[in-house]
C-alpha cells in the first residue's frame, strides 16, 4: 500500500484467531479466495473512514464520502494490488497461486456469510496513524 498511496504503512500485530473483530465503524472489505499450491482467503478489512483516506491517496484526487460505489472498487482494487504483489513474492518462492477476482462487503457479517468463523490470521495494520486489517484463512 505504500506504494500505491504514497503514506506509511506498518504492521501492528497479528494474531491467530476467528475473524469476529467488533468494528463501532461502517467497514469496507474486499476478498480474494486463493488456489494453486497453498489455499485459502485472503480479506482486506477498511474502516470507511480510511478506505476514503487511502483512495484519495492512491488516486491524487478527493472521493466522495457518500459515493460508496468508489469505495467499494477503490478497495477492490487495492485487494488486487496486495494480492498481486503477494503472488510474485510467493512465485520467487516457487509456490504457484491463483486468486479470484475480488468480493466486497459492506459488514463483517456478510463476509462471515462466505467464510463462517473459521481461525486465520488476523493482522493488524496502520495507514500513517489509522487502523486497517487482513484477515487470511487456510
Amino acid at each position: 500500500l505504500t506504494t500505491s498511496t504514497g503514506l506509511n504503512t506498518q504492521k501492528i500485530k497479528h494474531s491467530v484467531r476467528a475473524m469476529d473483530y467488533p468494528f463501532d465503524t461502517a467497514v469496507i472489505i474486499a476478498s480474494m479466495k486463493f488456489k494453486g499450491d497453498i489455499m485459502g482467503n485472503f480479506f482486506l478489512i477498511f474502516p470507511r473512514h480510511v478506505a476514503l483516506i487511502a483512495l484519495e491517496a492512491m488516486l491524487g484526487e478527493k472521493v466522495e464520502a457518500t459515493d460508496t460505489s468508489a469505495i467499494v472498487d477503490g478497495v477492490a482494487e487495492l485487494c488486487n494490488i496486495i494480492t498481486g504483489s503477494a503472488k510474485s513474492h510467493l512465485a520467487l518462492k516457487h509456490i504457484k497461486v491463483l486468486f479470484e477476482l475480488p468480493k466486497t462487503y459492506l459488514t463483517l457479517p456478510m463476509a462471515q456469510s462466505d467464510v463462517g468463523y473459521e481461525t486465520g490470521v488476523w493482522i493488524e495494520m496502520h495507514l500513517t496513524t489509522q487502523p486497517f486489517y487482513m484477515f487470511v484463512t487456510k
